[in-house]
């Protein structure tokens, strides 16, 4: 039986993995700002909400994150390397949690105070911001500190950290050759194909014992990072991934449709499109599970099929994607603050959202965060 090498110690580089990571992070963007129009609860809400464009944003909400944490994975288990466990942990903690918690600091502050204005908040920024300085903190959305849209971060570093003994002993040549005869038996596929089902099942466990909502996430993501560092880089795992796309794409439409249709029979979109959410049968969790691990397997063979290859765009695109992330939600929530009270169609609410924030972000990175070395730092910029 022929079995891969182990992607450990080795340099390689995956384009396709650059191109989806800046993928999903725009569809992140994008997805945001439709949030103040749609039927579910969103920071900052506009009066009137769009029914079509609550459909069209939940077909994202299954597979977008998973498909994060796959390629977040992928992407620990490639930059490892020959890395020291001292030299990973500092490479982490100056690529997430250095931007994580000046973002804390001085970029989620003022989202916090123009959601709290939303809800009737009358005080200057300043008396709301003197609190956080004087250190008299509420952890909470409507508090003075919380993460936000950052709890990315927070999981990928720590998942990092609960990894790390797996990533040093992945790379010695017993295990790594157990991996590789793993990977080569998981690339079959009955066995790749029915992955998904595996991967989500932890948090459906966990749900009985009414965990948090965040220790939920937490539980649900930390099997797909896995997934991602463990198996992603495999070669006969990525070629059987793009073997299999046409397949992938039958099945993900076929349970998309089928998780639609019920969704348009009782109302409860988000129910059967949001992953951090009850199921009422077996069957559900089923569909959920289908619907959400092929739209990955088709993407991630689309990618590797037409776009696994560099360019000077997808260099530009992959440095300047983290901080657009870290800036993003704090932009369209306060531009949003102001474009919900206008008189005017959805549609060019949208729009103008979506505009706005991204020339605001392009501007702030291409003419003040690329360009100091302090500023690189505190926002995650190579």
């Amino acid at each position: 039986m022929s079995t891969p090498s182990s992607t450990f110690g080795t340099s390689v580089r995956f384009y396709d993995l650059d191109r989806l990571r800046v993928l999903a992070f725009s569809i992140l963007l994008l997805e945001h700002s439709a949030e103040i129009f749609v039927d579910w609860k969103f920071w900052i809400k506009n009066p009137e909400t769009s029914v079509s464009l609550s459909y069209l944003t939940a077909f994202f909400l299954p597979w977008r994150m998973p498909l994060l944490f796959l390629i977040s994975g992928a992407a620990v288990t490639l930059s490892f390397k020959r890395k020291t466990a001292t030299a990973f942990i500092l490479e982490r903690t100056v690529r997430l949690l250095i931007p994580l918690l000046f973002a804390v600091a001085f970029i989620i502050p003022p989202q916090i105070y123009f959601i709290k204005l939303y809800l009737g908040y009358q005080e200057s920024f300043w008396t709301f911001y003197r609190s956080f300085l004087l250190l008299d903190w509420h952890w909470s959305p409507k508090g003075n500190i919380h993460f936000l849209h950052l709890w990315y971060l927070a999981f990928v570093f720590i998942y990092c950290i609960i990894m790390l003994p797996v990533l040093q002993v992945l790379r010695t040549e017993k295990v790594s050759k157990f991996v590789s005869q793993l990977c080569f038996f998981i690339s079959r596929p009955a066995c790749l194909l029915s992955l998904g089902l595996f991967l989500t099942a932890p948090y459906y466990f966990l749900k009985g014992f009414h965990a948090d909502p965040y220790q939920s996430s937490f539980v649900y993501y930390f099997p797909f990072f896995v997934c991602g560092a463990v198996l992603w880089p495999d070669k006969h795992i990525r070629a059987s991934i793009e073997k299999l796309t046409e397949v992938s794409l039958g099945i993900a439409l076929s349970a998309s449709i089928s998780l639609y249709l019920l969704a348009v029979s009782n109302g409860q979109l988000r129910m059967y499109f949001l992953n951090v959410a009850e199921v009422g049968s077996l069957v559900i969790y089923i569909l959920k599970s289908l619907n959400l691990w092929f739209w990955v397997l088709t993407i991630f063979g689309m990618a590797m099929r037409f776009f696994n290859y560099g360019s000077r765009r997808l260099n530009y695109a992959t440095q300047a994607v983290y901080p657009f992330y870290i800036l993003h939600q704090t932009v369209i929530v306060i531009i949003g603050y102001y474009i919900v009270q206008w008189n005017g169609s959805i549609s060019i609410k949208l729009s103008t959202i979506c505009i706005i924030a991204f020339l605001l972000m392009f501007m702030a990175y291409e003419f003040l965060l690329k360009r100091t070395a302090v500023s690189r730092l505190f926002f995650g910029i190579k």
